[in-house]
């Protein structure tokens, strides 16, 4: 059985992390111990564990995801596509907190998320982190622009 989390312990890895702002909406899934000892600056919508992805109302939108204990008690398929409702429709970001190994680094590259692996900001918790963030998954190319797109230099010169 892994570590359970609070829902302070989720807030204070999100400040260290500076992926939240205040006034902010974070969506919780997984197995989290409700804590209301302390006041937060944002909205934090709690839901426990899930069996598939269509327990998570299409209605719900959030600024980022914070996914703790769950995609190890879930078959890959049902962890996948969790994983990917929550990117695609829920949320803006996806944080995943993982415990176990049954998830490699590359099943998770092939959906988006990078590893979290800076010391400096990582906060002291066991298991790995990783972090879907659609500003950071597309980087931009030099050559995919319009500047370079099929041999400009040769317009009105050629006809095909």
């Amino acid at each position: 059985m892994s570590k359970q989390f609070s829902l302070d312990q989720i807030d204070e890895l999100l400040r260290q992390l500076e992926l939240v702002e205040s006034e902010q909406r974070v969506l919780v899934v997984g197995a989290v111990i409700e804590n209301q000892d302390l006041p937060r600056n944002h909205d934090i919508i709690q839901i426990g564990r899930v069996g598939s992805a269509s327990e998570i109302s299409d209605e719900i939108r959030v600024d980022i995801a914070v996914v703790v204990d769950q995609v190890e008690c879930m078959s890959k398929t049902d962890g996948m596509h969790l994983l990917s409702k929550l990117r695609d429709l829920t949320s803006n970001r996806v944080l995943l907190v993982l415990h176990s190994g049954n998830w490699t680094s590359g099943e998770l590259l092939a959906l988006g998320f990078q590893e979290i692996q800076q010391q400096a900001k990582r906060p002291s918790i066991d298991g790995r982190l990783y972090l879907f963030d659609p500003n950071d998954f597309h980087e931009s190319r030099e050559w995919n622009n319009t500047a370079n797109w099929a041999n400009p230099e040769n317009f009105n010169k050629f006809r095909w």
